[in-house]
């Protein structure tokens, strides 16, 4: 054995290299990212091993971050405890691929996700400028359009969406 394999099982490690969705233990805000890149984290992060960029659009759209975020331990200093414990506890919607219409709006969702990705991808390497300043308005239409797919997909009323777009603001 090597030194660091008597402190625990390793047999996890090759999770790491795999497609996944990562997300800090402690946080302002419930927040979620894809890694295709096989990084590792520390104890500090947890990841979701072969997370797909649908359930990343769940994930990071206003409803379940506002879900998450209620059912979470609050901490000092505007921050809060996102361990897996409270995160498994979010209820995702699954998709019947046998109807034509729940596999549309997967793909739409997954297409915006997609486009979400690109366009950090591409906003992170710019300096400030009115070119960056365009693409963070492009994140902005289409995280309101995602939002839009998920409150359709969980049956969320014009009135839920408002008490969950004003806890947003604040």
């Amino acid at each position: 054995y090597k030194w660091y394999e008597i402190q625990d099982t390793i047999d996890y490690y090759e999770e790491f290299e795999k497609p996944k969705i990562m997300w800090p233990e402690i946080a302002g805000s419930a927040r979620f990212a894809y890694d295709d890149t096989g990084y590792y984290a520390n104890n500090k992060v947890f990841i979701i091993p072969d997370g797909t960029q649908y359930l990343l659009g769940l994930l990071n759209s206003s409803l379940l971050r506002f879900f998450i975020d209620n059912n979470c331990t609050h901490l000092q200093g505007n921050r809060s405890n996102f361990s897996g414990i409270f995160v498994r506890r979010t209820p995702i919607r699954t998709i019947d691929f046998n109807k034509p219409s729940e596999k549309a709006i997967h793909n739409k969702l997954v297409t915006l996700v997609e486009r979400m990705l690109d366009l950090h991808k591409k906003t992170a390497a710019l300096p400030l400028s009115a070119e960056r300043e365009k693409m963070e308005r492009d994140i902005a239409v289409t995280d309101e359009k995602i939002d839009d797919i998920v409150y359709g997909l969980y049956g969320i009323t014009d009135e839920e969406r408002i008490v969950i777009e004003n806890r947003k603001r604040n």
